[in-house]
């Protein structure tokens, strides 16, 4: 028996209808059908057995029964083998840390990583919200003036310093996790409202508690659990707490102002007998709860999750400020950004020049100018120097 990628695609079609498009984009979407099998058996492949145990055990009667409709024949065994695609973008690998040694043995649902705009289309990925050389630092505050009519101050308390590029990979789990339970939640609204038994589904909680061990497998470090463990972690969440976006208009253009925290207060709920945190109990700000849960539809960009490995947080800077830009190069061909601006943007407290060069060297040492996916160059000298990023196809490989 064969199925073909268009009666794939209707039976992902019937199951967005009956789970709900969300949790089909979460748990459906990653699954691939194999394109020849027993004669009444549908086989599926899953990139983790985690996901394939759980859609088995929760989907696995829907899948089947959306495969007889569209194929009009009795499926008699549902097969899942657990074999992992690779989507591979042209992340500069010399920039990379080394793959941990356990990230392709995680057997756990890793979601979707995605940034929300801090409000409306004000987005955080146009500027560095952390510092590039936390070494040294002093300063309290990161300024960013007239950044699309608004002006963006990021300020830090002086017990604790302004953030670090490692600190914000928790507002990045933070929010892609909420986002996907705010999907799994949508999707169970749309199914009560169909027959209204029982309570209406609640709500994902305003506060939530991660194990210090997922925070750092979601962003791919596994080596952080030595004498330091504690004061590390610590040190990460007292600065996300005391650190703060203050947001004030300075074009025409009415924007939304004020002042956005990272996270909403933070405790220890759980160590182990070595005094290593364990767990966290973690308040989600307001201005994340509401753009992710509450708005009809979210405005959520996605990242590859290659940026946790980028050693250098000038190239981190680099590539959201590319993820940021790429919606505009639906409608052409390249994006321009003034050398001038990519450093006021970068919070940088090198020296122009330096900087310039230092970015200099490290786009001319991308294979053929490739940055994930996109090809970023350096054009012109001195004050007519320009970032010019454009879109290249994203190469996929399936596995057979």
């Amino acid at each position: 028996m064969s199925i073909t990628t268009e009666q794939w695609r209707e039976i992902y079609s019937e199951l967005a209808i009956e789970l709900g498009e969300h949790t089909c984009a979460s748990w459906i979407e990653p699954l691939t059908c194999a394109e020849s099998m027993p004669a009444n058996e549908l086989h599926l492949q899953a990139p983790t057995s985690f996901i394939a145990d759980y859609v088995e055990k929760n989907y696995g009667r829907a899948i089947i029964d959306a495969a007889e409709a569209v194929l009009s024949i009795s499926i008699e065994r549902l097969v899942f083998t657990v074999s992992p695609a690779s989507a591979k973008s042209s992340a500069p690998s010399k920039h990379l840390r080394n793959v941990p040694k356990h990230d392709a043995q995680i057997d756990m649902f890793v979601p979707n990583l995605v940034e929300l705009p801090i409000k409306d289309d004000i987005h955080l990925m146009g500027v560095s919200p952390f510092v590039l050389q936390p070494r040294g630092e002093t300063r309290m505050e990161l300024v960013y003036n007239n950044v699309s009519d608004v002006d963006i101050r990021i300020e830090a308390n002086e017990k604790y310093g302004l953030l670090r590029a490692t600190d914000y990979d928790f507002v990045l789990f933070m929010q892609s996790w909420l986002t996907h339970f705010a999907n799994e939640y949508r999707d169970q609204v749309q199914r009560w409202q169909k027959t209204k038994r029982g309570a209406e589904p609640p709500k994902p909680p305003r506060r939530f508690a991660p194990d210090v061990n997922d925070i750092l497998r979601f962003a791919r470090v596994y080596d952080n659990a030595g004498k330091t463990q504690r004061e590390q972690v610590e040190g990460m969440f007292n600065r996300l707490a005391n650190n703060h976006v203050k947001i004030s208009r300075s074009g025409r253009k009415r924007r939304r102002w004020g002042s956005f925290s990272f996270v909403d207060g933070w405790e220890v709920i759980e160590e182990n007998t070595t005094g290593n945190i364990q767990k966290v109990q973690v308040g989600i700000p307001q201005w994340i709860y509401e753009g992710i849960v509450e708005a009809p539809t979210p405005t959520i960009l996605t990242y590859s999750r290659d940026y946790f490995l980028l050693k250098q947080p000038v190239l981190r800077f680099l590539y959201r400020l590319c993820r940021v830009c790429d919606k505009k190069l639906d409608n052409q061909n390249s994006y321009d950004i003034p050398l001038s601006d990519v450093y006021h943007r970068s919070g940088s407290r090198r020296a122009q020049k330096r900087f310039n060069q230092e970015l200099r060297e490290y786009v001319s040492g991308f294979e053929n100018g490739h940055f994930f996916d996109w090809t970023v160059a350096i054009e012109g000298a001195r004050e007519q120097a320009t970032l010019i990023i454009k879109r290249v196809p994203l190469l996929v490989e399936t596995s057979s």
